[in-house]
């Protein structure tokens, strides 16, 4: 304390002779560069990331929520058309399961409850990270890493608000956080044309402000391009064919993307976020994170079976519907559809590994 303070007032003194000496040529000492601002040398968030990724990464991370893209994202989608049936055994799943796949689903389903649960979760992490970017006075960063930011947010926002006005049709429209979290709770719907609407706009920012690439180290964030291929789709669902053509056009022209990936290749691990991919969520084990960072998708559609079969749930099989789309010949059957025999043989699957069949 000691020398603190006697450095202090060799300040103090220092800036007093300053002034008495100011006309006599006394030099500058003092730095006045702005404090809290930044530069190319001293930016501490390097590649494309910034200071509300602790807001904005809660957001992403629900992307691999059970409620948003594992089973009752599965069954809604998926299990639901005709290009697939339930699977597993006839009673796995239960009375939610089996109304999902049959019609019709009844408002006190599971399913409908995880989903609701999933996606206004992640709105509400979207909501909290444009209120931190707005509101938060601790935090530095330039106007570009605000609108990015908020982009990112508004993206996922759209997109789980696309996936909630399909799913259940007219739903409360929250934009912001409230201060009485129980009143969230008695929002009245608003229509799907009012949801749209928002959706719209959410993604029209998202195009505007998002980098067309990150930085390798950032892969599976939101660009402008994914923000105009899922306006794109959002346009085609309401019918909007010019403004779909005109925002497709954005990406196709773009640059960043083509259709060169094999098919064989496109859905194995050597084919992730290839040039193919306009938006992926990513999930990823390693072993210093074996879990915490993965999504149960694959697991629920694996092979359901024993030993070297034993790899899932064994939902979501493909239809014999799926299986008649194919013309004759078509490559892609036999890299989309697993065909299992009774006869002992070995088969060798695209992933390289030897299977018993039986």
């Amino acid at each position: 304390m000691k020398k603190s303070l006697h450095i202090n007032r060799l300040a103090v003194a220092g800036m007093m002779s300053c002034l008495i000496l100011l006309g006599s040529g006394c030099q500058k000492f003092l730095d006045t560069q702005r404090q809290g601002g930044y530069d190319a040398d001293n930016y501490p968030y390097p590649g494309g990331s910034g200071p509300y990724d602790q807001f904005i990464f809660g957001a992403y991370n629900d992307l691999r929520s059970f409620n948003v893209h594992s089973q009752s994202y599965i069954v809604a989608t998926s299990i639901r058309s005709d290009d697939a049936d339930k699977g597993s055994t006839p009673a796995d799943g239960g009375a939610n399961a089996i109304s999902m796949d049959n019609f019709p689903v009844l408002p006190s389903n599971g399913f409908c409850n995880a989903l609701w649960l999933g996606y206004y979760g992640m709105i509400n992490k979207c909501n909290q990270t444009i209120k931190e970017v707005n509101t938060n006075t601790l935090i530095v960063a330039t106007d570009a890493v605000k609108q990015q930011t908020i982009g990112e947010a508004r993206f996922l926002r759209g997109y789980s608000y696309f996936m909630l006005v399909r799913l259940f049709g007219s739903v409360p429209l929250i934009d912001s956080l409230f201060t009485n979290p129980a009143a969230q709770n008695n929002v009245a719907q608003s229509t799907a044309a009012q949801i749209y609407a928002f959706i719209e706009a959410d993604l029209a920012f998202a195009a505007q402000n998002l980098p067309r690439t990150w930085d390798v180290r950032f892969a599976g964030r939101a660009t402008s391009g994914a923000a105009n291929g899922l306006l794109a789709k959002v346009y085609l669902t309401q019918k909007k064919w010019p403004q779909a053509m005109a925002t497709a056009q954005l990406v196709m022209n773009s640059g960043q993307y083509n259709l060169s990936t094999p098919y064989d290749r496109i859905f194995r691990e050597d084919g992730e976020n290839s040039s193919e991919s306009v938006f992926e969520v990513q999930a990823t084990a390693t072993a210093a994170i074996p879990t915490a960072n993965g999504v149960q998708y694959a697991q629920i559609q694996g092979v359901r079976g024993a030993g070297a079969w034993d790899l899932g749930w064994g939902w979501n099989t493909p239809s014999v519907q799926l299986e008649a789309a194919y013309e004759t010949g078509d490559p892609r059957r036999v890299r989309t559809i697993l065909y299992t025999s009774t006869a002992t043989q070995t088969f060798s699957s695209i992933y390289g590994e030897a299977l018993p069949l039986g």
